[in-house]
């Protein structure tokens, strides 16, 4: 999913600004989005993208988890994968910080609910 995920960012990078706000990104210079097999999550991925914003990994890593059909993916669940994906992939600081992974989720808020409603 990683290998998937890095070469979509490189060849978003690669994409011409656009001229119009307005107008949507034409996708079809992003290749590496047909290594995504649910078409689902493709569809997702190439819609995010036409509308200007950038694919971040934990979103990524959202729908992938959602489309092989977990019940929930938690926080708790996206920050095992960073650290599994930093670890294995040995990225270097600037990569770390390309991916956005310099910065870990905030940790939950225990009794967050409670502490609204006293």
């Amino acid at each position: 999913a990683f290998d998937i995920f890095k070469a979509i960012h490189a060849e978003q990078n690669r994409l011409p600004g656009r001229h119009n706000p307005q107008q949507p990104r034409d996708m079809s210079a992003v290749r590496s989005l047909s290594k995504i097999k649910n078409a689902q999550v493709q569809l997702s991925v190439k819609r995010l993208l036409a509308r200007g914003q950038c694919l971040e990994l934990r979103v990524f890593l959202r729908m992938l988890a959602v489309s092989k059909g977990y019940a929930e993916c938690t926080d708790a669940h996206v920050r095992i994968f960073e650290s599994w994906i930093t670890e294995r992939a040995q990225l270097t600081d600037s990569e770390l910080i390309k991916y956005r992974l310099d910065k870990p989720l905030p940790p939950p808020q225990v009794g967050g609910n409670e502490a609204s409603n006293a």
